[in-house]
C-alpha cells in the first residue's frame, strides 16, 4: 500500500486505487498494527497541524489515495515474445553439453612381437550383431558400446 497526492499519479495507476472510505480503514488498521504505509510521512509534512483527523480529512476529499500493491506489478506480456526469442537464441548459441557415447578402445599388438598392428581389418560382434571395422594408424580399434550391458567379442581378419 502507498499513498500518493493526486497529482503525482501516474498514467494507469488510477485503476489501482482504493475508494477514499476503505483507504481510510485500511490506513487506521495498518497505524494500529504499526505497519509502514509509504507516503504517509510525506503527507503527515504537508499538513499544518499532524493530526490524523486532518490526514483523514486529505483522504476523504481526494487529494491523497491509497494505491493497492497491484499498482506496482509489471505487465510483462508485451516482453514474454522477445524473452523466449533471446532464450532460444541464448541456447542455440551455447548449446547444453551432449553426453559422449561410450567406446571401448583397444591396442592390438602382435602376441610374439609386440609390435603394434595397423590398418587392419576385425569384427567387432555385440552380441551377435556383427560390423566391419578398422584398427587405425597408432594401432587401436574403437567399438561403441550401447549404455546396457553387452557382450562383445573381436576377431582379427586376414594378416
Amino acid at each position: 500500500m502507498r499513498l500518493i497526492h493526486r497529482r503525482k499519479l501516474k498514467i494507469g495507476e488510477d485503476k489501482y486505487v482504493y475508494p477514499p472510505a476503505e483507504a481510510i480503514v485500511l490506513i487506521k488498521r495498518a497505524s494500529a498494527r504499526y505497519q509502514r504505509i509509504e507516503g504517509l510521512a510525506e503527507l503527515r509534512r504537508e499538513l499544518m497541524i499532524n493530526l490524523d483527523h486532518f490526514v483523514w480529512q486529505e483522504i476523504e476529499r481526494g487529494e491523497w489515495s491509497l494505491i493497492k500493491p497491484e499498482a506496482r506489478y509489471f505487465d510483462w506480456k508485451h516482453f514474454e515474445g522477445e524473452a523466449r526469442h533471446r532464450r532460444v537464441m541464448a541456447a542455440v548459441e551455447n548449446p547444453p553439453p551432449q553426453p559422449k557415447p561410450l567406446v571401448l578402445m583397444f591396442r592390438a599388438t602382435d602376441s610374439e612381437t609386440a609390435e603394434r598392428m595397423t590398418g587392419r581389418k576385425y569384427i567387432a560382434s555385440l552380441d551377435g550383431a556383427e560390423e566391419s571395422r578398422k584398427i587405425d594408424d597408432q594401432g587401436i580399434g574403437h567399438v561403441p558400446l550401447p549404455s546396457k550391458r553387452v557382450k562383445v567379442s573381436m576377431c582379427l581378419v586376414g594378416s
